[in-house]
């Protein structure tokens, strides 16, 4: 199986497969290309304006509007999940079973009842969070096709 994955990722047919093919460069081009949006470029931006690199207060501008907004973050980390499978499953072969988002902590809202969340309030919790799990688990189905 690892064989012909690898004829996919070179291009190269199986009767012709050498020992010195090569990942075609377009693969990687791909990769980069789901990785570098322009949502992930407005957020590389304020990371460099206001965390990473010293700025002055003309250079920054404003933090008032920073044009980011949750689904883009979103819409990176995706990304993020979706080059991190293809690395990882298909140009390393190491197809471990994991999810994108982890079980929640046993009990982890336990005891937000008081003061801070009701009853109601926590179930509405657990249920957001076990619908935020189902979509971002299948955020990396689809990745071989995008790739190939």
């Amino acid at each position: 199986m690892r064989h012909e994955k690898f004829d996919q990722l070179s291009g190269v047919p199986p009767a012709a497969r050498q020992r010195e093919d090569l990942i075609k460069v377009d693969i990687f081009a791909k990769l980069k290309n789901l990785l570098m949006n322009s949502t992930a470029e407005k957020i590389v931006l304020l990371s460099h304006k206001f965390f990473a690199h010293a700025a002055t207060e003309d250079s920054r501008g404003t933090l008032a509007f920073s044009g980011i907004k949750l689904t883009d973050v979103d819409e990176v980390q995706r990304a993020f999940v979706r080059v991190e499978r293809a690395i990882t499953d298909l140009l390393l072969f190491i197809a471990i079973a994991r999810q994108v988002v982890p079980m929640p902590p046993l009990g982890m809202l336990n005891r937000l009842e008081y003061p801070y969340a009701s009853t109601e309030a926590i179930k509405k919790m657990d249920t957001i969070w076990d619908e935020l799990a189902e979509e971002r688990n299948q955020w990396a189905k689809g990745i071989e096709q995008h790739i190939f």
